[in-house]
């Protein structure tokens, strides 16, 4: 009874010493949460009612597939997201991709694993860099997050089984059958077997059409995966 009730003194001064912070802001925040109030009120969520594949708001029932999915369906089975690639969450992305605070990605991954459900699967794969863009970064910033899930799902984790064997140049200004063919054959798997009769979720940091994880999807569905789904932290719209 002594050692647990002397552990509980110890860190009550400790709280007090060092409380809680804000992972967006920094500023004082209750013991438990991870965003202040402001913050938590500025997280932008994604909207309801969305396709169910490509997680696209649009005014149709939650059931139904937006005409995109329906005329030219991506090659993943379901996209989830924590929500809008604009104001706060654009802010904490471009912290981890750009400015490196890799600590960022505790909070983003957590509140992946909060946006979508993870029952059946079996691999959770991050979107790959390729070896020149993972050199000039120093990190690849969908591993940070996929290691962030696995912690909080206990799916194991491959950052080494889907690789990107050519860069790509920019493609902000191409349309979504441009950018799918800028693409084309640019994912390859290290050992095509592995991932044969699996349900695979794809993790990145950003999805805007969704080329980069139709891809990635495609090639895993060649290799034989039976399901690919894939959480990302942020949908651009």
């Amino acid at each position: 009874m002594i050692m647990p009730v002397f552990s509980r003194l110890l860190r009550a001064p400790l709280a007090m010493l060092f409380p809680p912070r804000c992972e967006a802001c920094g500023d004082f925040i209750r013991p438990g949460d991870s965003l202040c109030g402001v913050c938590e009120a500025r997280w932008p969520a994604l909207g309801s009612p969305s396709c169910p594949v490509c997680a696209e708001p649009f005014a149709a029932g939650p059931d139904h597939r937006c005409g995109r999915c329906i005329t030219d369906a991506p090659a993943f089975d379901r996209l989830r997201a924590s929500g809008r690639y604009e104001g706060l969450l654009l802010e904490l992305v471009v912290r981890l991709k750009y400015r490196g605070e890799e600590k960022l990605a505790g909070l983003l991954g957590d509140r992946m694993a909060g946006s979508t459900a993870f029952g059946g699967v079996d691999l959770l794969l991050p979107i790959p860099l390729h070896a020149g863009r993972l050199r000039e970064r120093g990190f690849n910033q969908a591993v940070l997050l996929a290691r962030r899930l696995s912690r909080r799902t206990g799916l194991p984790m491959n950052p080494f089984l889907l690789r990107k064997v050519r860069p790509t140049p920019a493609q902000a200004t191409l349309s979504v059958e441009e950018r799918r063919k800028n693409l084309r054959g640019v994912f390859q798997l290290k050992e095509p077997g592995r991932v044969a009769g699996l349900h695979v979720m794809l993790v990145d940091d950003v999805a805007t059409s969704g080329a980069t994880l139709h891809e990635a999807a495609r090639a895993l569905k060649q290799a034989g995966a039976e399901r690919v789904e894939a959480v990302v932290a942020a949908r651009a719209l």
